[in-house]
């Protein structure tokens, strides 16, 4: 894009006016030197411009929300001219930390290189291809401005933010992983899965007299599961469940929260399924810790474009879900269907957990049904921070 100053046309169609009318060698001096002034400026930042060149690269290869990430941005000046006056701003920091891209200032002598550095605090997930970097270049008159955008290779992951949760208040009726509740789901005797501490309750039959004797207390083995036990999370992204004013911040922390609880499942073992109602329905599942990398490679690509009620998801994949299974729900809003199936599902033997991601106060009476049924819920608000909320 090229852009010029009108009041050069006016002084050089002024200077010509003068020489014409009162003639003289100053008056046609005045006005030649000035024609050559633009001439010269024009064809200098016209053929610098296809001249420059730029890489970007970042100090690591990925980042999560809330990291502070450094851009380098070398530019290189490849014509024999000087660039006097360069200013460089970077799409893709826009787009990552939420605020307008800031404008470096550089000048070039011929051949010359440069290194911008930009440090910004990453506040929005998702795949971030370098720039594009917006470039305009001024003659020294500033008489003419010529604008363009140019693509850099390479690409900057940044990933949810994950809370290191150290207890979630979870009762479920199974035996989950390394988590002692209240009822075994079905169990494969002929695998051990790990060895844990002896708790109140714990049958006898599963005593491991072998390692209790070099302990000196009792150890009881866990056998793989035979498919029962399990804990699914919902993460509602129906578009129409999202206040446009904050839907950004809010869809951040919706996912900030099920990174956070995943992780957690997978910490202690639990076999971890994780359902989505974005543009696609989509569903993870993992059994331990190992497997949290694609949960992540899930979560930082999902965005609240759904079209199906969260009802009707937990409508007909409930029905797929072994009864005591631990539910946790993460959505931005309760409405009377949604309350109604949370209820039903808890009363279906289900242990339902609701994190609401709170703008606005919940209703009063949405609160006093979900605590007549004690199904437990957790609120945390866009600045909240995520690990304090869950854990309390």
């Amino acid at each position: 894009m090229f852009r010029y100053k009108k009041s050069a046309l006016f002084m050089l169609a002024g200077s010509f006016i003068f020489a014409l009318l009162g003639g003289g060698k100053l008056p046609y001096f005045v006005f030649y030197a000035l024609s050559l002034s633009i001439v010269f400026s024009y064809s200098w930042t016209r053929m610098i411009i296809n001249k420059l060149n730029f890489s970007q690269r970042t100090m690591s290869d990925y980042a999560y929300v809330g990291d502070e990430v450094e851009v380098r941005t070398m530019v290189f000046n490849e014509s024999f001219l000087p660039a006097a006056c360069i200013e460089i701003s970077d799409e893709m920091i826009r787009r990552i930390s939420g605020k307008p891209a800031l404008c470096n200032v550089v000048s070039l002598a011929p051949f010359d290189s440069r290194c911008v550095v930009e440090k910004f605090k990453c506040k929005y997930r998702g795949y971030y291809m370098f720039g594009p970097v917006n470039v305009n270049i001024s003659d020294i008159l500033g008489l003419f401005t010529w604008r363009r955008e140019i693509k850099c290779a390479g690409s900057l992951p940044v990933y949810p933010r994950v809370a290191t949760l150290k207890n979630f208040n979870i009762r479920p009726m199974q035996m989950f992983g390394t988590v002692s509740t209240k009822q075994n789901a079905n169990e494969d005797y002929s695998s051990i899965s790990d060895i844990r501490n002896y708790y109140p309750g714990d049958s006898f039959k599963k005593i491991h007299w072998k390692v209790s004797a070099k302990k000196g207390s009792l150890y009881v083995k866990n056998f793989e599961m035979s498919g029962s036990a399990e804990s699914y999370i919902f993460l509602n992204l129906y578009k129409y469940d999202y206040n446009d004013i904050y839907r950004n911040d809010i869809e951040e922390k919706a996912v900030e929260c099920a990174a956070s609880v995943v992780y957690y499942m997978l910490g202690k073992n639990i076999n971890t399924g994780m359902y989505s109602n974005g543009k696609n329905i989509s569903y993870i599942r993992g059994r331990d810790i190992k497997e949290f990398k694609k949960f992540m490679e899930e979560l930082i690509t999902v965005k609240s474009n759904g079209l199906i009620p969260i009802e009707e998801l937990l409508e007909s994949r409930s029905r797929l879900m072994p009864r005591g299974s631990s539910i946790i729900l993460i959505t931005p809003s309760l409405n009377e269907r949604l309350v109604d199936k949370i209820v039903q599902m808890s009363e279906s033997e289900f242990d339902v957990t609701i994190i609401y991601i709170m703008v606005e106060e919940l209703k009063k009476e949405y609160k006093d049904i979900l605590e007549h049924y004690k199904i437990k819920l957790y609120s945390v608000g866009i600045r909240d921070d995520v690990k304090a909320s869950l854990e309390g």
